[in-house]
């Protein structure tokens, strides 16, 4: 992943979150990746990994959740793959 932002990170307005879910609630079982206040405003191409075992033999969801507000943010996704 890598993402170029235009403004300094506000937690509020900028949000890149990727989370396993239950697919029929929509709760977050587990976090993979949240881009919080703190955070650079820029990354180069980076990877990410989580461990997800838990999970087999479940039905779930990986979404990717972006909130933007009073900026431009560009975001690059490479490569996602479940092992």
């Amino acid at each position: 992943m890598t993402y170029s932002g235009t403004l300094p990170l506000h937690p509020i307005y900028q949000s890149i979150n990727i989370n396993v879910k239950d697919p029929e609630t929509n709760e977050v079982l587990q976090p993979i990746y949240q881009r919080v206040d703190g955070s650079r405003s820029r990354i180069p191409v980076t990877p990410f990994s989580a461990n997800i075992e838990k999970f087999r033999g479940q039905k779930i969801s990986v979404t990717i959740d972006i909130h933007i507000e009073w900026s431009c943010m560009d975001i690059q996704f490479d490569n996602f793959r479940i092992e």
